[in-house]
C-alpha cells in the first residue's frame, strides 16, 4: 500500500460505522433521522486540501479548482439555503493528515480533501453529515486525473461528492432496474430523477456531465430551504 493509502485507512477506520461504499435521496442515520447541516454555522463548511498528499502541484491545483467550482454550483442552486463551501487555504500545508483532528473537533475545519491511491476502486469518495470527525475526508483516487469523455469532468465528480457531504444519497437506490441496491437508510425528497447529479450511470439514468438538475434543486430547497435551527 502507498503511504497515502495507509494514512487514509488508519485515519478513517472506525468499526462502529459502516463503510461508505455506495450511498436525490437524503441519508438517514441509524435512528431514522435525516442527516444534514441544520444550523447556519454548520452550513459554512470550511475545508482544506491536504497539499503534501498529492503527487504534484498540478493535481493539487486541479482539486482545489474543482471543489471551489462545484461548491459554488451548490451554493447557487439554493442561495437562500445558506450553504457555503469555504476553502481554508492556510491549512492546506498541514504536516500530517492527523493534524486535522483538533481542527475538526474545534470545528475550525469541517473536512479535508486528500489524495489516496486506491487503484481505481473509486474516482472519489466522500461522507455524510453526522459522520465522526475522523471519517470526514474527501478521498481522491489517481483515476480522478484520467477521466475520459468530453462531458465527464472533475468538477462534475466533485458536484456529486459534495452532494454526499450535504446529505444526499445515490438517486438510483430506489430500486431502479439495472442498478445496484444499497441499504434502506434514505428518504425521498422529490420524485425519481434520472438526471440527478447523484445518479450513477445505470438503468438508463445518469449523465456524464453530472450537473445539478431542477429536481436536485427542489430537493435541496426541501431539505435546506426551511428556517435552520439556531
Amino acid at each position: 500500500m502507498t503511504k497515502s493509502q495507509v494514512q487514509a485507512y488508519l485515519f478513517r477506520i472506525n468499526t462502529s460505522v459502516d463503510p461508505l461504499e455506495g450511498r436525490s435521496l437524503v441519508n438517514l442515520d441509524l435512528n431514522g433521522k435525516m442527516t444534514y447541516w441544520e444550523t447556519p454555522a454548520e452550513r459554512k463548511l470550511r475545508y482544506a486540501v491536504f497539499r503534501s498528499s498529492f503527487p504534484d502541484d498540478d493535481t493539487y491545483a486541479q482539486v482545489v479548482s474543482d471543489i471551489a467550482k462545484a461548491g459554488q454550483d451548490w451554493r447557487i442552486a439554493c442561495q437562500e439555503c445558506g450553504i457555503e463551501f469555504i476553502h481554508a487555504k492556510e491549512y492546506d500545508s498541514m504536516a500530517l493528515l492527523s493534524d486535522f483532528g483538533p481542527l475538526a473537533q474545534s470545528d475550525e475545519l469541517r473536512f479535508v480533501a486528500t489524495y489516496s491511491d486506491q487503484g481505481g476502486r473509486f474516482i472519489a469518495q466522500a461522507f455524510f453529515p453526522g459522520e465522526p470527525w475522523n471519517r470526514r475526508l474527501l478521498l481522491v483516487d489517481r483515476s480522478y486525473f484520467h477521466l475520459s469523455g468530453g462531458a465527464f469532468t472533475g468538477r462534475g465528480v466533485m458536484r456529486h461528492e459534495l452532494g454526499h457531504v450535504l446529505g444526499f444519497r445515490h438517486e438510483q437506490i430506489q430500486g431502479i432496474k439495472g442498478c445496484a441496491l444499497e441499504d434502506g437508510n434514505w428518504k425521498p425528497l422529490t420524485k425519481y430523477d434520472p438526471h440527478s447529479v447523484m445518479h450513477y450511470f445505470c438503468g438508463a439514468g445518469g449523465s456524464q456531465a453530472l450537473e445539478i438538475s431542477n429536481l436536485d434543486r427542489e430537493g435541496l430547497r426541501v431539505l435546506y430551504g426551511k428556517p435552520p435551527k439556531r
